[in-house]
Formats: C-alpha cells, structure tokens, sequence
C-alpha cells in the first residue's frame, strides 16, 4: 500500500465582497478524484496576492518549509503570487522543497523537469504581460506603438533593395 500524500489547499480572494467558494469547489473535486485523503485547506479572504504576509498563506508556507507539504493545489497560479519577483521566490522554494504544484484550471500536471521549467517560463511570461498591462504602467509604455516581427517597415526596405518586392 502506498503512502498517501499531505496536500495542501489554497485558495485568496482580493476583497472581502469575494468568495473563494468557486475556487474550492474545482480544488476540492480534483484533490477528491485523486483520491487524497490528507487534505488540509488554507483560505485568504480579502488579501492581495502582492503581498507576502497573507495569514492563511504565513501558515502555508511554514509548513512548506517544514517539508510537511508534498502537494500544493491552487486554482491558477495568480492565487499565490501576482508579481513576478514574488511568483520566483515562490516557485523556486516550491522546487527545492520537492513540492508537486497542481493548477487544475490551467491544466497544469507537473510530469517532467522539462515541463516545470516550461510552466516556469511561461509563468514568468504572462507575470511581465501581467506588469506591463496594469493601470499604474507608465502613460508612454500603453501609448506605445505596436512592434510587429519582422519590422514591416525595414522587410519593405529590404524587399526593395533586393527587388524581391
């Protein structure tokens, strides 16, 4: 008989207006179609995801470091961490503690050190859009305009010079 992992639940809703029920629901019905039965939930009601000192998240995180964790579920990988020097830290302590890290919404399954590192990647990716797309960004960056690969202007100018036009 195989030992049953601890897993741990975690769910945060910005403001108190929210309710983390809907999240709870999907973790709770994956954790419960794997057939967990060590199951401890840590809910943060009202508390940004920025901020590193989240009650229920303070209490996740000591038992992560504790090696008493062997599975962390969270229904999108934004509910632990919004930005990306955060989501690092996070998901690096994750990896040196051998904790398997489940996203079902995201369709995440960790299998493979190949593809953690492509989650990690991506991750990054969608923290920078994340960064960039936020209100607080500075009025030149949105105003910005858009880059297209290749620039269309210098492909025309080459396609003339060459007369591949």
């Amino acid at each position: 008989m195989s030992r049953q992992p601890i897993v741990a639940i975690y769910a945060r809703v910005s403001t108190d207006v929210q309710s983390p029920d809907a999240q709870l629901r999907d973790i709770r019905e994956y954790v419960r179609a794997r057939g967990w039965e060590q199951v401890t939930e840590f809910i943060d009601v009202g508390e940004s995801g920025s901020k590193d000192n989240r009650p229920a998240w303070s209490e996740l995180w000591t038992q992560l470091r504790q090696w008493k964790i062997n599975i962390l579920v969270v229904s999108a990988i934004d509910r632990i961490g919004r930005s990306l020097p955060h989501l690092v830290k996070i998901l690096s302590a994750i990896e040196e503690q051998h904790v398997t890290l489940f996203c079902p919404r995201k369709a995440f399954v960790p299998t493979s050190r190949g593809r953690r590192e492509r989650f990690f990647a991506h991750t990054c990716r969608s923290a920078r859009h994340e960064t960039r797309a936020s209100p607080s960004v500075h009025k030149r960056e949105v105003a910005a305009p858009r880059r297209t690969w290749p620039p269309v202007e210098e492909f025309r100018r080459a396609s003339i010079r060459t007369g591949n036009a």
